[in-house]
């Protein structure tokens, strides 16, 4: 954390210390986590949750999926926007803009391993989803 802080100042950057833990994370992270009856630990960064993962061979990988809080936001904010949206739009042009709105949220979260999320915000559980 010292070296880091260091590192940062030199670019005239600070750390916020509320948002900054220091985790155990890599290759044996998960193993050594579940050897003490913990769960792995992970991590939210830019709309993200990072976890350990493995891939199909058994090699570690970092693995991500939209961050919950995250999904859970952008889908009550496109139940909002339809609800508003309904009364004042013809209905091609609603489809029309709500296409659009799912397009540009599968730009940014359509990765590999995001397969769950991607496919909530795709189909018709939207509007499911964003009322529980």
């Amino acid at each position: 954390m010292e070296n880091l802080s260091e590192r940062l100042e030199r670019f005239s950057l600070k750390l916020a210390m509320e948002k900054t833990r220091s985790l155990e994370f890599g290759r044996f992270a998960r193993r050594d986590a579940y050897r003490r009856g913990e769960k792995p630990q992970e991590f939210s960064f830019l709309g993200f949750t990072h976890y350990c993962g493995k891939t199909k061979n058994g090699y570690f990988k970092v693995k991500r999926t939209t961050s919950r809080k995250k999904l859970e936001r952008s889908l009550r904010e496109f139940s909002d926007w339809a609800c508003r949206a309904r009364h004042k739009l013809r209905k091609g042009e609603m489809l029309q803009r709500a296409r659009l709105r799912v397009q540009g949220h599968l730009n940014y979260y359509a990765i590999t391993d995001n397969t769950q999320g991607c496919t909530t915000a795709r189909t018709g559980d939207i509007l499911h989803h964003a009322s529980r």
